[in-house]
């Protein structure tokens, strides 16, 4: 089940299945139109934000004919290739 999200933009919270009102939800999604631009330091703080809250984060991004691609992402992933982009500016 999918409800609405914690105000990251264009994001939905996604419970797994029979879970809800029974557990938190599981992941929080957040979707990303294709061709917009935008800082990976943006994407890194959304992602920080929902694992903090004990979450997973996916990257929905909506291609222009309306397909959705999922990416499941970590902060862990950020860091690890990161090594020429800075995140704590």
């Amino acid at each position: 089940m999918a409800k609405e999200g914690f105000g990251f933009g264009l994001d939905f919270r996604v419970y797994e299945r029979g879970e809800y009102l029974k557990k938190p939800a599981k992941y929080v999604v957040f979707g990303i139109n294709e061709g917009l631009n935008i800082q990976s330091r943006h994407l890194y703080e959304n992602v920080n934000s929902i694992e903090k809250m004990g979450k997973e984060g996916i990257i929905a991004v909506i291609e222009r004919r309306g397909e959705i691609i999922y990416y499941k992402t970590n902060r862990k992933k950020f860091e690890t290739n990161s090594k020429s982009i800075s995140l704590s500016q």
